[in-house]
């Protein structure tokens, strides 16, 4: 069974690392085999801009920035007007000024267009 095998890997980079916390981090690959029953539907939901840094989020059309409520951003999948997975992303919000909770759409334009609020200079 795939489960037993990844619960025995964990045990033993456990003890070869000495590592503490087993019993959350076998709950923890319970919970993703749960989710994930293969690892081509594990690798299907990662993210594929969330390398990108903010300049290159903001370059391409199929993407935005966002924003949580430290300010703290991530590139993720979207239009225009908002992320594609609301589930994951419902958080940010277009034509926040603040910069929390914010979504800003990438542009396929060469130069992204942004106003500047009084705290950006």
């Amino acid at each position: 069974m795939l489960l037993s095998k990844l619960q025995r890997e964990i045990v033993d980079i456990s003890y070869e690392k000495k590592l503490s916390h087993l019993g959350s981090c076998l709950t923890a690959i319970e919970i993703l085999h749960d989710i994930y029953n293969t690892k081509e539907e594990c690798k299907a939901d990662i993210n594929k801009f969330s390398l990108l840094d903010r300049h290159q989020c903001l370059r391409t059309s199929e993407a935005g920035w966002c924003t949580d409520r430290n300010g703290e951003g991530i590139c993720v999948e979207g239009a225009q007007d908002r992320p594609r997975d609301l589930f994951r992303y419902g958080y940010c919000f277009p034509n926040r000024v603040n910069g929390v909770n914010a979504y800003i759409p990438g542009s396929s334009s060469q130069f992204v267009i942004r106003n500047f609020g009084d705290n950006d200079f």
